[in-house]
């Protein structure tokens, strides 16, 4: 006998795969932000939808897709991937209504102003901290708990190891 098993038809990601590109379209932003990488931003796997969410922030806004299970998403998942280091993340939810003023503060820092990159991957993943860079975001998230992914094609393998 076969059972199925059900699962919520809402889901928010538990696990997001951060992807910091080496290379960007941008010459001025290749040119002028320091360190090895030059952007950031994520996907994850959406269990029971079987789905993946790809986030992209940039200057002209964000980017939020979806992509099928399978060859759509893998093909998504490579061409954001060359040329980059992936780090799989697990998202720490955070209640404010909790939080002490100065822990407000202190996350507050992350505002995603003009479409940056840094900050608005910060606040999807929870990853408090002060860098500006993606490469000194790279080393908090990596301090955070993150674990650099050698093979960042199934990003459900960082779902099970995070």
């Amino acid at each position: 006998m076969i059972t199925a098993i059900t699962g919520p038809l809402i889901v928010q990601p538990e696990c997001w795969q951060v992807v910091f590109s080496r290379e960007t379209t941008n010459p001025w932003i290749r040119r002028f932000v320091p360190g090895e990488f030059k952007h950031v931003s994520a996907y994850a796997y959406v269990p029971f939808l079987h789905v993946w969410a790809f986030f992209d922030p940039h200057i002209a806004g964000t980017d939020i897709i979806l992509a099928a299970e399978g060859d759509p998403a893998l093909a998504m998942i490579s061409s954001r991937i060359k040329n980059a280091a992936v780090v799989s993340v697990r998202r720490h939810s955070h209640k404010v209504g909790k939080l002490d003023s100065s822990e407000r503060r202190s996350r507050s820092i992350g505002l995603p102003l003009l479409g940056y990159c840094v900050p608005s991957v910060r606040r999807l993943v929870g990853v408090s901290g002060g860098a500006f860079t993606p490469s000194g975001f790279f080393k908090e998230c990596v301090a955070y708990g993150g674990i650099p992914l050698a093979e960042a094609i199934d990003g459900r393998a960082g779902i099970q190891s995070a």
